[in-house]
């Protein structure tokens, strides 16, 4: 059985992945992984900080539910595009290092993910995550503009 799956962070490009994913899955009657991995070393500490604050809540537990919450909204639009069953995983650390381990655990044949997320970096025709997926994935990446 084909398994897809896509890295999403909530950007439009991440959503446009997402989108690319399911149409794919439906058409290849493959299983579809949808991932989001929680990096903090890519948000400050005082925005991490200014989030907690406006939740009260410690700023791990913040950006689980965000995760979640993301996830749940990238399932609910796999879903109304005719996926019948998705499945998420959070994870936290490096997002290349966590994706390329997800997809060996769970067998996947294709990883998507968006050309450019939330990542601070600017200027770069391909972003850094999906540059370095492409670059050292043993498995097909689909870079989604």
């Amino acid at each position: 059985m084909r398994r897809l799956l896509v890295g999403t962070d909530g950007s439009e490009s991440g959503v446009r992945a997402v989108d690319l994913a399911a149409r794919t899955a439906l058409e290849q009657q493959a299983d579809l992984w949808i991932v989001n991995v929680l990096d903090q070393g890519r948000l400050s500490a005082s925005h991490l900080d200014a989030l907690a604050r406006g939740e009260s809540v410690p700023r791990d537990e913040l950006l689980s539910s965000l995760s979640a919450q993301l996830l749940e909204k990238a399932k609910e639009r796999a879903e109304s595009l005719g996926v019948e069953e998705v499945y998420l995983e959070q994870r936290t650390g490096d997002p290349v290092d966590e994706i390329i381990e997800f997809a060996r655990e769970i067998g996947a044949t294709t990883i998507v993910v968006g050309k450019r997320g939330y990542a601070p970096l600017t200027g770069v025709i391909l972003g850094s995550i999906s540059m370095r997926l492409a670059s050292i994935a043993a498995i097909p990446v689909i870079v989604v503009p």
